[in-house]
């Protein structure tokens, strides 16, 4: 037994050692991106709310232009795919609007570790106008 663990951690510290070479020799902007044999020009994306960029139970813009679908056909088009055309939500907003006020954000979270208050979860399971207002 004392071998088996003796043995496992060498090959363990090995392959940490040898590991630890880095192969950035090349600047990645200086990779000349093509296509190959692939067609990239159209690309569809369907799918649900991670699909379209739903994150701080929200859908807003900077959501959307982060989402995945949006990442990869940027990607695409680097190596000659076409425009991707995805409908944009009205507002960056991402709560809930009344006459172009907003009356409710969804940010919350997002919003009480900016102010230095990481209590969130213990708070709100207690009480949410106990916290934020």
């Amino acid at each position: 037994m004392k071998k088996i663990i003796i043995s496992t951690f060498a090959i363990s510290a090995l392959l940490f050692t040898t590991s630890c070479e880095d192969d950035f020799d090349k600047d990645v902007q200086d990779i000349v991106v093509t296509s190959g044999e692939a067609n990239f020009k159209n690309y569809v994306s369907i799918g649900n709310s991670l699909t379209s960029g739903y994150r701080d139970n929200a859908l807003y813009i900077d959501g959307q232009n982060e989402s995945y679908p949006n990442i990869i056909a940027g990607q695409m088009k680097l190596a000659g795919g076409g425009n991707f055309v995805q409908p944009l939500m009205a507002d960056n907003n991402g709560g809930l609007v009344l006459l172009g006020n907003t009356i409710q954000s969804t940010k919350l979270y997002i919003k009480s570790f900016t102010n230095g208050f990481s209590g969130y979860y213990k708070c709100c399971r207690n009480s949410y106008y106990k916290c934020f207002n």
